[in-house]
């Protein structure tokens, strides 16, 4: 009966970390620019809410660097609660759970990020908003890069984009039970 439970238990506890934040964002920089972003998820099936974000509105706060040796640099992000274990790192979060709750800056310890949390179980990335720029600071293209879904939650995104200098492209690619998405620049 023990053995049962336990089977039992172990089980649930895997099914709830199996659901937990549908994809693992990949970001792939095979540019000679560095990219400045800020990464956004939403709720799942088109709805805007609960929202997570690397940053506000006001501006971008993840650089990912240029590809090197002709080896892209590579972003992983696997989990919102592993954000200051990611490359870059992302030590907190902006979160708003509906329309008229205000957002609300959590450090990604924080229990919302729990594996049970809505903000996890009820979310997936839907947008990435990306600026190129030189050695020098100088800003180039932007690419808003997403699931055009989403579009009414955080403004025009594509698939696929090419601006002067870059293009990049967002896809989903599904291996098993492991969801991933990609944001490659070339």
């Amino acid at each position: 009966m023990k053995k049962n439970i336990l089977t039992l238990f172990a089980l649930l506890l895997f099914g709830i970390s199996a659901n937990a934040q549908q994809s693992i964002l990949m970001i792939y920089n095979y540019s000679p620019y560095f990219l400045e972003a800020r990464i956004e998820a939403n709720g799942l099936n088109g709805s805007c809410y609960p929202r997570i974000s690397s940053n506000d509105y006001s501006s971008f706060n993840i650089t990912f660097p240029p590809a090197s040796g002709g080896s892209p640099f590579v972003a992983k992000y696997p989990r919102y609660n592993q954000g200051p274990s990611s490359n870059p790192l992302i030590n907190q979060w902006l979160v708003q759970s509906s329309a008229t709750n205000p957002s609300i800056w959590r450090v990604a310890g924080h229990p919302v990020f729990y594996d049970t949390s809505i903000f996890t179980t009820d979310t997936d990335w839907t947008d990435c908003l990306m600026v190129t720029r030189d050695a020098n600071f100088v800003y180039g293209a932007e690419l808003e890069l997403g699931d055009p879904a989403y579009n009414s939650c955080n403004g025009p995104s594509e698939t696929y984009q090419n601006r002067y200098l870059v293009e990049g492209e967002w896809f989903t690619i599904t291996s098993g039970s492991q969801k991933f998405t990609y944001v490659q620049v070339f």
